[in-house]
């Protein structure tokens, strides 16, 4: 088998900041490959669109090589201005998970 990229268990996860925080949240992700190959770099990108699917905020980032079973992970800092929903979704190699957002 080849590499395989594939989120890390319970991740992503939308994290509130505390207090006087300059953002309202942060998505931490992480990534293992399961494969037995060494993974190439890869892309990472998180996405903060609203509920009518206009892009508010993206960020982008790599993976970098990862052996079999090898771990990358990092939390970015996502904000919005004002109250609504919408979405979260972070990319990495072609895989997507989407996370449903409400801001108070």
């Amino acid at each position: 088998m080849a590499h395989q990229l594939e989120f890390f268990e319970d991740f992503p996860q939308v994290v509130p900041d505390p207090p006087r925080a300059h953002v309202q949240f942060s998505v931490k992700w992480k990534c293992v490959n399961t494969g037995d190959e060494e993974s190439p770099e890869a892309g990472v990108r998180v996405e903060l669109s609203d509920a009518t699917g206009v892009l508010l905020t993206s960020i982008g980032r790599n993976v970098v090589p990862l052996p079999p079973g090898g771990t990358d992970e990092d939390t970015v800092g996502v904000g919005a201005v004002g109250p609504g929903s919408g979405i979260i979704e972070v990319t990495i190699d072609g895989m997507s998970a989407v996370i449903p957002v409400t801001i108070a």
